[in-house]
C-alpha cells in the first residue's frame, strides 16, 4: 500500500493541479486512476470537467483505449470501469 500511494502521488498532483471545481470523491478517484494509467495531461479532458460537463467525461475516458495501434480488451475493460467510476461512484469494476 505503501508503495501504491507513493506511486499515486504525481497523478494527485495533476489532478489536484488541473481541476477547479468541486468533485465527489468517486469523481476524484476515477480521474486520479485515469491520470495516473493514462500519463497523459489532456487539456480537453480537464476543459470539460471544469466547465461542469461531467456527463460528457466517461465518454471522453472511452477515447484513450488504443497502445501501440492496438485496442487491448484490458484497457478497455479499465477505460469503463474508470468511467463508470465517475458516472456513477460504483468502484465494483466487474460490473
Amino acid at each position: 500500500m505503501e508503495l501504491l500511494h507513493h506511486d499515486l502521488r504525481e497523478a494527485k498532483r495533476v489532478v489536484n493541479n488541473r481541476v477547479f471545481v468541486p468533485l465527489f470523491q468517486f469523481e476524484y478517484d476515477a480521474i486520479v486512476d485515469f491520470v495516473y494509467n493514462h500519463r497523459g495531461h489532456n487539456d480537453e479532458f480537464f476543459a470539460l470537467i471544469n466547465t461542469g460537463h461531467y456527463d460528457r467525461v466517461p465518454r471522453k475516458i472511452m477515447e484513450y483505449t488504443a497502445a501501440h495501434g492496438q485496442h487491448p480488451l484490458g484497457l478497455i475493460r479499465r477505460r469503463r470501469a474508470e468511467g463508470r467510476l465517475f458516472a456513477t461512484g460504483n468502484y465494483d469494476a466487474a460490473q
